[in-house]
């Protein structure tokens, strides 16, 4: 990145938006930069969610042999998706893994929502159907941990 970038993004933040051709930025740089705080925010949520989710996989994988599988989480945006390592007997590598739980923090809602895989199309993310939403990721990730209706692992 070279040193004119960063004062040109400061520049910008002071200009009118529409300006963002004049200076040459790229209009996805001028939208940071207005909704900054909002993107600073849900770089946080992100942070949460990714951290309460190492830990649950942790826990999981502490407690539980790995015939019955590992836990593993990929982030995405806004979220992160948890998923099942699955490995063959008297094997260190798993086979193959299943997606269980995607946890996504909706800007629109302004709250965390669950889904679960559908048994039917592992391709289809069904709405958790005892904690679909919540404002408390807390909540949101005991389930997923405590796993209480036995849906996830």
């Amino acid at each position: 990145m070279s040193n004119s970038k960063p004062y040109y993004i400061y520049m910008a933040s002071r200009c009118a938006i529409n300006d963002f051709e004049v200076i040459g930025l790229e209009p996805m740089i001028v939208e940071f930069i207005r909704f900054g705080v909002t993107m600073s925010l849900v770089s946080l949520l992100q942070k949460q969610v990714e951290t309460r989710a190492e830990a649950i996989c942790r826990h999981r994988n502490q407690s539980m042999p790995t015939e019955l599988g590992k836990a593993d989480f990929e982030s995405i945006l806004n979220g992160v998706i948890f998923f099942n390592q699955h490995y063959l007997l008297d094997s260190s590598h798993f086979d193959y893994t299943s997606p269980v739980a995607k946890v996504y923090w909706d800007e629109t809602a302004q709250s965390w929502l669950l889904f679960m895989i559908d048994d039917q199309n592992d391709e289809q993310w069904l709405a958790y159907p005892y904690l679909s939403q919540s404002q408390d990721l807390t909540a949101i990730m005991r389930e997923i941990d405590k796993d209480p209706k036995d849906l996830f692992w």
